[in-house]
């Protein structure tokens, strides 16, 4: 189990989960979870050319356990949609996506996981919604 500290966000953006606007990427580092908004202002243009943030930007194009994309509650900041969306990280098993989100867990989040597609022996990028 990785021992982490403190929120993993520089700021709580809400957003629907799956959609652009809102979305954060997170990866798990040694004792560190670092997440940024995808489309924060410090990585427009002129900090990085597609103005857009990767996994490797919070890694410094080194090794991560995995990481994948969250979503804050618009309700409730203390609620995350997660899921092991990351093309550089992903979790490679269920056990590593539950290993995950239970990191989440163990900071006080409550964790909607979108959890692992079995089929293909991938995490599932897509939330399963009530309307």
């Amino acid at each position: 189990m990785i021992a982490v500290s403190g929120p993993p966000f520089p700021s709580e953006v809400a957003g629907k989960p799956g959609l652009p606007y809102g979305r954060h990427l997170w990866v798990i580092l040694p004792e560190q979870l670092p997440a940024i908004l995808e489309t924060a202002p410090n990585v427009r243009p002129p900090p990085l050319e597609s103005g857009l943030a990767k996994h490797s930007n919070l890694t410094g194009n080194g090794p991560a356990c995995c990481g994948g994309e969250l979503w804050v509650d618009a309700l409730d900041p203390r609620k995350l949609y997660v899921n092991g969306g990351s093309g550089r990280y992903p979790p490679r098993t269920p056990d590593e996506l539950a290993d995950a989100i239970e990191v989440f867990e163990n900071l006080g989040f409550s964790v909607i996981s979108a959890g692992w597609d079995s089929e293909n022996d991938w995490p599932f990028k897509q939330f399963e919604l009530e309307s």
